[in-house]
């Protein structure tokens, strides 16, 4: 698809009056009777030029046309972003394309250190499939953010919904707090130390009983 904005050298968020102002100007430009040097590059330039205009120049038209644009840019960034070699912490650049990892066989093992007189072995397939998925894990992230990034360049307001399992685990984690807050506070409600300064910091409070008894007496 081509992009209008280009052909009439705009930009996107130029308003109705600059696109129709630098389209007389393109027109004229390119109209076939003044290019007589190379009439029938003039007259295709001239067409799409027109095209272009037509479509920009009409609201309906040119809000469909941006829809279109913005999927298309986002799919060429995507295509772009799953092609490009990701470079590793220590700056090399890692091939795009998935190889085929084969689990050795049992008796490929690594030996790492003494234990005890034996040996202790580690799993060189667990090693390198832990490494993998943490590279996986940052590519995936760093992705991620760029698409993300691309998206708010873009003008998109982009909003992060949680997945229902982390909402469960706020929910769980605030519910832990609020037990462990609760658990503390009847602990120094029963020791009769802290009980008798509570009770005597509410009697000379004024303020605070005043507000606690109002609110009490509501429910």
């Amino acid at each position: 698809m081509e992009n209008y904005y280009e052909l009439l050298e705009v930009n996107e968020n130029a308003s109705q009056e600059v696109i129709e102002k630098v389209y007389k100007t393109l027109a004229k430009k390119y109209h076939p009777d003044l290019n007589p040097d190379n009439p029938k590059a003039a007259e295709e330039k001239f067409k799409k030029v027109s095209a272009a205009y037509e479509v920009l120049s009409n609201e309906t038209k040119r809000k469909e046309y941006d829809q279109k644009l913005q999927t298309q840019k986002m799919q060429e960034y995507q295509r772009r972003a799953a092609s490009a070699p990701q470079t590793t912490s220590t700056g090399q650049t890692q091939p795009t394309h998935s190889t085929s990892t084969s689990r050795p066989s049992s008796t490929a093992r690594t030996t790492t250190s003494t234990n005890r007189g034996g040996y202790q072995y580690v799993d060189a397939y667990s090693v390198n499939e832990n490494y993998r998925k943490m590279q996986e894990a940052m590519a995936q992230k760093a992705y991620n953010d760029a698409y993300y990034k691309a998206l708010r360049d873009m003008g998109y307001d982009v909003v992060y919904e949680k997945p229902f399992k982390e909402k469960v685990r706020d929910a769980w984690t605030l519910l832990k707090i609020v037990a462990t807050i609760a658990t503390i506070g009847f602990i120094i409600w029963q020791i009769p130390f802290t009980h008798d300064l509570i009770v005597d910091w509410y009697n000379s409070s004024g303020y605070f009983k005043a507000f606690w008894d109002t609110f009490t007496s509501r429910l």
